[in-house]
Order: structure tokens, then C-alpha cells, then sequence
């Protein structure tokens, strides 16, 4: 079948970005389209808007500062995950800057996507990035030929991984519930203005009952043939960095709904109160709720957090803004110094 082609006004192929709250099933997505021949996918990879604030740093009326930007991959703490996840030699980045100049910071951060693809022998690039599902527009403005992918997985199961390994701060299903419900409503509020050309769902329930059919969507969304050749089973612990392998215990299990199941992991009480937080959004991707009714404690203690939350990021704000400030001095005061 060909593949169609959206009509966005860009000059590059498609840059694929798989996005989703964390532990729904992104790391599986990029082994399955890694193992595509022609694809290569790295592990998470911040930097490309954590040095985007420097980008005047680099691009300078004689020409882009190509030293300046290695430099800083190398050095600089915002890079630190280009360093520990590509193992890309800085060699083999200042040829590739060399043999194509970039324009501007963007085209920079692309040549640096299409080395990591040549290094492993492929000839098209893109990102794992669960986070970047809250920062969408932003990557829009840097990569106009930006698609993303947006895995989506039961948020029951996302909270009893999250609980369990206690990441980004879930430390209860209370907080996970938030988290879940507020990158997934960020993330769908994002795709409905970024349209059906550069932002799709991918449910992740479907991605394991249907794992062919799932990708043949996926390869039409960013212009690339389906390829059947391979499995993603062949090289997933290589495909994974050694710091990681703890947190992908499962990855090398062939794909089944049953590697989470909230029913038996979850109490009634958990439950109830993840329900009463993030049950309109469980409703609204079409997953049936366990509770029609919740008892008055538990609808009273999830409404007092709803408010705490949004008291707290009312209050953090200015320390938040004051924390980025702090950061933008730092980061000058480290390049001075470097200079």
C-alpha cells in the first residue's frame, strides 16, 4: 500500500516522536519500530529542548558556532543525557556537522539524529521522549516536521508501575493519579490543536493485541514503508542502556495485556480514589470504570487533593520562576567560564 503523504508545509521527512506518561508501554513502541530497517530511535533524549534556551549562543551572524554546540554536548549538565544514552562519538558528530553545515540550532540538533541513524546503519531517525508529550508545541516550533505519536495505556496500570518503582514523584496512587490524568489531558489538548497531520493515539492495549496491525498505522503516520522483517525481541536488553535494564524488567517478554493487571494489583481503596480523580479521563479514552458511586471519604479526600494540587502549583510558581532564573545565571556564569 503507499504511503500517503500530509500536506505540511516542511522541507524534511517526518520527525517521529513517541510521547505518553511514563511507563505506558513507550520503551516497547521504540524497540518495535527500531527494529524497522530503515529507523533508528535512541533512548530518551532531553537536550533538544534543554539547550534550544542557548540556541543564540550558537547561531552567530558568521556562521553557526559548531564548536561552541559540541562543546556543549560534551560539557554542559542540560547534555548529560546525549552523553549517557547515544554513546555517540563527538568525533563522529563534528564530521557530520562538517559534511552539511547547519543553518540554525534546529538543523544542528538534526544532524545529530541523522548520526546516531547512519551510526547504526539506518537512513531515517526519531525520539522516545515520554515527557515531551507536555512540550509539544515547543517542538513544533524547533522541528516543523514534527509527528507525534502519543502512546496511551490504561492509567490503572501506568499508577500500579509508577507505585511500584516510585518515579516522578508518585509515591501513591493518589499521585499518580495526577500525574496520569494531567499528561494525558495536556498532551490530547496539545494533538487537537496540532490536527490529525502531525498528532496521533496509539492505545497501548491495541499495540499488544495487534502489534502488526498497530505499526502498519504508526509507519503510514510518518511516511515510512511497514517492514515485517525482524522482531524487536532480537536485540531489546542491547537496545536498552545497562542504568536502565531495572526499570524494563519485562521488555524482553513477548508483548501481552496481562504483564499489568490493576485488578489484582490494586486494593479497593487505591482504586476507588484513583477513579475519583482520573475516572472522566478513564471514561473519555473508553475504559470502564470499576465504580459507578464512591463513598463519601474517598470523594472528599480526592477533591481536598485536586485543590491542595492546585493551590501548590499556584504558590510554587513564583519559586519555580525564580528556580529558572537562578538556572539561566548559572548556566551563563559556566559558559563565561568555559569561554
Amino acid at each position: 500500500m503507499a504511503v500517503q503523504r500530509a500536506n505540511l508545509p516542511v522541507s524534511h521527512e517526518p520527525f517521529p516522536f513517541i510521547v505518553g506518561v511514563i511507563r505506558s508501554g513507550t520503551t516497547l513502541l521504540r524497540l518495535m519500530l527500531n527494529a524497522h530497517p530503515e529507523l533508528a530511535i535512541p533512548p530518551e533524549s532531553y537536550f533538544p529542548l534543554k539547550l534550544a534556551p542557548l540556541r543564540r549562543r550558537y547561531e552567530r551572524p558568521e556562521g553557526f558556532a559548531t564548536e561552541r554546540f559540541v562543546l556543549d554536548l560534551d560539557s554542559d549538565p542540560r547534555a548529560e543525557d546525549f552523553r549517557r544514552n547515544w554513546e555517540l562519538d563527538l568525533d563522529v558528530v563534528r564530521r557530520a556537522l562538517a559534511s552539511d553545515p547547519p543553518i540554525d540550532y534546529s538543523d544542528a540538533v538534526r544532524a545529530l539524529y541523522r548520526a546516531y541513524a547512519t551510526s547504526k546503519g539506518k537512513c531515517r531517525y526519531g525520539d522516545k521522549t515520554p515527557y515531551f508529550v507536555m512540550r509539544m508545541p515547543e517542538l513544533v516550533g524547533l522541528f516543523p516536521e514534527a509527528r507525534f505519536i502519543h502512546l496511551i495505556r490504561d492509567g490503572r496500570d501506568v499508577a500500579c508501575s509508577l507505585v511500584e518503582r516510585g518515579l516522578w514523584q508518585a509515591k501513591d496512587f493518589t499521585q499518580a493519579a495526577h500525574l496520569w490524568r494531567e499528561w494525558i489531558e495536556k498532551g490530547r489538548s496539545s494533538g487537537l490543536r496540532l490536527g490529525p497531520e502531525r498528532y496521533v493515539e496509539i492505545h497501548y492495549e491495541d499495540l499488544v493485541r495487534d502489534p502488526d496491525g498497530t505499526l502498519r498505522r504508526v509507519c503510514d503516520f510518518i511516511e515510512i514503508e511497514y517492514s515485517q522483517g525482524g522482531t524487536y525481541l532480537d536485540h531489546a536488553l542491547a537496545e536498552i542502556p545497562a542504568h536502565e535494564h531495572h526499570q524494563h524488567p519485562n521488555i524482553t517478554l513477548a508483548p501481552t495485556p496481562q504483564i499489568r493487571d490493576w485488578r489484582s494489583e490494586m486494593s479497593a481503596s487505591d482504586l476507588a480514589m484513583f477513579e475519583a480523580i482520573a475516572g472522566g479521563t478513564l471514561t473519555q479514552l473508553g475504559h470502564q470504570r470499576a465504580f459507578e458511586e464512591f463513598p463519601f471519604s474517598i470523594l472528599l479526600r480526592a477533591r481536598l487533593s485536586v485543590l491542595i494540587r492546585r493551590i501548590r502549583g499556584i504558590v510554587a510558581w513564583p519559586f519555580l520562576a525564580a528556580r529558572f532564573k537562578l538556572q539561566v545565571l548559572r548556566a551563563k556564569a559556566y559558559h563565561f567560564s568555559a569561554n
